[in-house]
């Protein structure tokens, strides 16, 4: 089993202990990013918008093509 944990980001690490990379593969980026706690902000069609997950915003910047 691989486990990831990205340094800026240490709660991913609680995410991954339990996943194996077939498991870590079939969910979809906006799946994993609902499991983080990250809703889109808005969603216009395939493209949502979302707070970047990775620093502090006044504006959504971080866009999904779903």
């Amino acid at each position: 089993m691989y486990t990831l944990c990205f340094p800026f980001y240490p709660s991913l690490f609680l995410i991954f202990v339990e996943m194996d990379i077939s498991k870590l593969k079939a969910i979809t980026i906006a799946e994993f990013l609902q499991r983080l706690g990250y809703t889109p902000v808005a969603k216009r069609g395939l493209r949502w918008t979302y707070f970047a997950p990775y620093r502090q915003e006044d504006k959504p910047s971080f866009r999904l093509n779903t």
